[in-house]
């Protein structure tokens, strides 16, 4: 998936139902932003710029911090359908880091991901718990992000990059 469309689907959410209650109860919403604005600028610069951003900025540490205070929003209130689509763009932005970095997998990468996607399998493992329990409330959000990563599934090359393809295809069995 190109930069330009997660930037977009950031975008997105700020037409979402509920958003300025979520920007204001998500604390790393305006640092979130920031980044987004950011990678409008560098969208169409060389992948070798892009991933100097992403060390310059520390973007895979922000990512954990991210995602690690979004995940207790999904678990925990009222702003969890919007908080489960944020999840799903910064997962994808995870993703596009990964895969630009061809043809290196998870454990040769100059932008080491592996913390990130540790985190997210963690968190999809207790997700498809809630999403069991409270199938109305977290469907169309794990529907969303199992999608988004059989979508990363059929962009990998399973010989070149078999770690970084097993972790997103167990992404989808846990979820499914």
């Amino acid at each position: 998936m190109p930069l330009a469309d997660i930037i977009g689907e950031f975008a997105d959410l700020q037409q979402g139902e509920h958003f300025d209650a979520f920007k204001i109860n998500f604390s790393a919403y305006n640092d979130i932003e920031t980044v987004f604005k950011e990678l409008e600028s560098i969208a169409t610069t060389p992948v070798a710029d892009q991933l100097q951003y992403f060390v310059d900025n520390k973007i895979p540490d922000r990512l954990l911090e991210w995602l690690t205070e979004l995940f207790r929003m999904i678990q925990v209130g009222d702003l969890k359908k919007i908080a489960l689509a944020l999840y799903r763009v910064l997962a994808k932005l995870a993703m596009y880091i990964q895969c630009i970095q061809k043809p290196d997998d998870l454990d040769k990468a100059n932008v080491d991901m592996r913390d990130v996607f540790g985190l997210i399998q963690s968190q999809m493992d207790i997700l498809a718990k809630l999403a069991k329990q409270s199938p109305t409330v977290y469907q169309i959000g794990v529907n969303a992000l199992i999608a988004a990563f059989r979508e990363e599934i059929g962009r990998i090359n399973k010989l070149k990059r078999p770690l970084y393809f097993e972790m997103i295809m167990k992404y989808v069995e846990t979820l499914s």
